[in-house]
């Protein structure tokens, strides 16, 4: 924010328009502690009224919103409403409807609400093609691991053959992005393999190990809310596949990743479902 104020101040827009687009991406929101981005954002948003330099304005306090959902702060985590922002202000010019799609998914792919990831999925949405266009691989990155997880969930629900041959086809995008050097990719490919693993019944150790490759991957590239979401699908992939024992372990690795990141109302859900499979050996 220091160099956002001093671009403001010496009125550079160029360079205060870049640290804010930084501020607002979705490897700032990825990286950091869900309470560091509220902090961030709000002290963004307060430059920006100062200055009335209203650029990411809107997208500043949908982000912000974002975060306080998933820090249980709001009356439902899967609407975008609050202090911060309210989902009918969306006509507003300053908000992009992408974003607003990308941290509806997000939210929904976190907190298991599959039937809202596929619905809003940029990428499901708008499809490959339009997709491209998005500048960065981190957020390219994102849409298509997030898409292909939610297709893996709803093929593994409805055994409709067209979200597998969806998610493969995100896959095959993903892999490209890696072959080129975008570190998140390569890690986020990992966590499909892992998950196409378990749909095709793999021997246990087999996905066992690619789960684990995955999180350590996240670890390495500080990707805290990554780390917390592959955990949490390990964890579900073994249940399906009667390993209890082992869904547990991840269970808890979830949890306290989730913990660390700040999302709350993950770790309730989480701490829930522990209990729940604790009664039940």
């Amino acid at each position: 924010s220091s160099n956002y104020e001093t671009a403001l101040a010496t009125g550079n827009i160029d360079a205060s328009i870049l640290a804010a687009s930084a501020c607002a991406s979705m490897a700032n929101f990825a990286c950091s502690t869900l309470q560091e981005k509220a902090d961030m954002c709000r002290k963004f948003i307060r430059l920006m009224l100062d200055y009335s330099h209203f650029a990411f304005l809107g997208t500043m306090r949908l982000d912000l919103q974002a975060a306080l959902n998933l820090m249980g702060e709001s009356k439902d985590v899967f609407v975008l409403t609050g202090d911060a922002f309210d989902e009918p202000s969306l006509s507003d010019k300053l908000v992009n409807v992408f974003t607003f799609l990308l941290h509806k998914s997000s939210i929904a792919v976190h907190m298991g609400n599959w039937e809202m990831a596929i619905d809003t999925s940029p990428t499901v949405r708008y499809g490959i093609r339009d997709m491209r266009n998005i500048p960065g691989h981190f957020t390219w990155s994102h849409n298509l691991a997030f898409a292909a997880l939610a297709c893996h969930e709803e093929y593994r629900r409805s055994k409709r053959r067209k979200f597998l041959s969806r998610a493969k086809r995100y896959k095959r995008e993903l892999t490209k992005l890696s072959n080129q050097g975008a570190a998140t990719a390569s890690a986020l490919r990992l966590l499909l393999q892992a998950e196409f693993s378990t749909i095709v019944k793999a021997d246990t150790k087999r996905c066992k190990d690619t789960y684990d490759a995955a999180v350590a991957r996240f670890h390495d590239l500080q990707l805290l809310s990554y780390k917390a979401l592959a955990n949490d699908r390990a964890a579900r992939s073994f249940l399906l596949l009667g390993e209890r024992s082992t869904a547990g372990d991840y269970l808890v690795s979830a949890r306290d990743s989730y913990q660390q990141w700040g999302a709350s109302l993950k770790v309730a859900q989480l701490e829930e479902e522990i209990e729940s499979l604790s009664h039940s050996k």
